[in-house]
């Protein structure tokens, strides 16, 4: 994917341009137009289609950000197309970086104990910041490396960072079954429920015992599918801490440290954090 990258750049013009080590800046306000231009918007859909390519190929930490970007597509301007060329400068900074698959680097931040040819996952949700919408975001590792991942906004109404968790719980776990379906059908049967850690301590909690009643009645039964599953013996939510929660970098944008560090968490890349 390094010439497709570099062909990019060339193709835009953006060659010597200043590079970043974030796809974006925190704390990001762009503000919508009413009467886009045609020629920025044909631009517009050209880089975001390229970056589409690039994240679901190698580079599952733009996720976020490509999806927040490819909102404004009807409503975009000079400014916006601007923010694609630092993603697609960010790109070409890190090109050589993609995913490794291997034993995870000794330098990870947090031990997850993974098991050789074991799945687990990684899953969190958060409200956008600046248009308040829950945003979910999980990632299934497997040989030390992601093996499928997904951003998205869910289109049911939440109520509290509870419901975002939990429905983000039960939406990973639907990945969960379907990569455990494939490792049995290619010779690789799971030993055991397949692990998905969370920061929330109330989506643990009631997936394994609906002990909040009263705060989770509200809840639709396709909700509690994660529940079911728990129950079923195919998976198990783990608790991590939030800081070490590299979903994390799937629901919001990151500063420098935190946004490095969960990349390299999330690809096992040997990204220097600096």
């Amino acid at each position: 994917l390094e010439e497709y990258i570099e062909e990019a750049i060339s193709y835009f013009n953006l060659e010597g341009e200043r590079m970043t080590d974030t796809p974006l800046p925190q704390n990001l306000q762009l503000e919508p137009v009413s009467k886009p231009d045609p020629k920025v918007q044909s631009l517009f859909r050209q880089k975001i289609g390229v970056l589409q390519y690039i994240k679901g190929a190698v580079k599952p930490e733009l996720s976020f950000h490509v999806n927040r970007l490819s909102k404004c597509t009807e409503s975009c301007g000079p400014e916006h197309v601007k923010m694609l060329d630092r993603m697609l400068l960010f790109c070409y900074k890190y090109r050589k970086f993609g995913i490794t698959f291997g034993p995870r680097s000794g330098t990870q931040p947090y031990d997850f104990g993974e098991q050789l040819g074991q799945l687990w996952g990684v899953t969190d949700a958060s409200f956008e910041e600046t248009t308040e919408y829950p945003v979910l975001f999980h990632a299934i590792m497997l040989f030390g490396g992601p093996v499928f991942w997904m951003c998205s906004i869910p289109k049911t109404i939440m109520l509290s960072t509870m419901d975002i968790e939990y429905y983000g719980a039960s939406e990973a776990t639907m990945s969960v079954n379907s990569a455990r379906e494939i490792m049995e059908e290619l010779g690789f049967p799971q030993d055991g429920p397949t692990r998905l850690f969370t920061d929330s301590t109330s989506a643990k909690a009631l997936s394994e015992n609906p002990v909040f009643r009263t705060r989770a009645r509200h809840l639709r039964r396709r909700f509690h599918y994660v529940r079911q599953e728990v129950e079923a013996g195919n998976v198990v939510l783990i608790n991590v801490p939030g800081k070490f929660n590299f979903a994390d970098i799937g629901t919001k944008v990151l500063c420098k440290i935190l946004f490095l560090r969960h990349w390299r968490s999330l690809t096992n890349s040997p990204v220097s954090v600096q």
